[in-house]
């Protein structure tokens, strides 16, 4: 028996007739691969869509004078995701990350300054007042009566009365008042500070950063994952 296969008697397959065949089931061909599927807002769906597009004309890889079935070739692109699957997170990670293309420098220093207050504070404080008032008053009051003989224009006094008053009255007032007032501060209080330094450190110019930006946006995971499932799907059509 030969070990080599013939594909003389088989009619080849292409991809989007393989698809047309399959095609309740060719949707869902990638359903394993949303790790490099959802962080670029595609749909398994999508995946297969674009491989779809990508390799229609390609032709299917048959199993010595028969073309495999549809869970044949799913198995085998599965197999190919499963086996490098961490290779494409960490690769879509690359691809995800945010950062300034034109920067080359990013530090951020965090520091906690903390502080215990155990404070007392007091305020003492006297006020007075003080005043005197007095008053004295004498009072003089004279009354005189007077009369003259039949034969004298004279006056000749015949009484008098005389009051005399005084009265004195003295008075003080004081008044006084005393306050204190105490507080206290307790408790803690912590501040946080943050210094962001970042920019350009001059080892590589602006223009080289943004070709070296150029090149990145070129890069792929999805077409990377595309390739290495083309290669154990498909013929080499060259070695035909």
């Amino acid at each position: 028996m030969s070990l080599l296969c013939g594909y003389d008697e088989v009619e080849l397959e292409t991809l989007e007739e393989f698809a047309e065949k399959n095609k309740a089931n060719f949707a869902n061909f990638f359903d394993y691969a949303t790790d490099i599927a959802t962080p670029f807002g595609f749909s398994v769906t999508d995946l297969s869509d674009m491989f779809l597009e990508l390799y229609k004309y390609r032709y299917m890889i048959i199993d010595c004078n028969k073309i495999a079935d549809y869970n044949t070739y799913y198995k085998r692109a599965k197999v190919v995701y499963n086996l490098n699957k961490n290779k494409y997170i960490k690769l879509v990670a690359t691809e995800t990350v945010e950062y300034n293309p034109i920067e080359n420098y990013s530090m951020i220093e965090t520091g906690n300054e903390t502080r215990t207050p155990n404070l007392t504070r007091s305020s003492e404080g006297t006020a007075s007042e003080s005043g005197t008032n007095s008053a004295n008053n004498t009072t003089s009051n004279t009354s005189t009566d007077s009369n003259t003989s039949f034969d004298s224009t004279a006056f000749v006094n015949n009484s008098k009365n005389e009051l005399t008053g005084n009265s004195n009255t003295t008075g003080e007032n004081t008044a006084k008042s005393n306050s204190t007032v105490t507080s206290k501060e307790t408790g803690t209080e912590q501040t946080t500070n943050e210094l962001t330094r970042k920019g350009n450190i001059g080892v590589t110019t602006t223009q080289q950063m943004l070709e070296q930006e150029r090149a990145i946006a070129d890069f792929s995971t999805i077409k990377i994952f595309f390739e290495d499932v083309a290669k154990l799907l498909f013929f080499d059509i060259l070695n035909l």
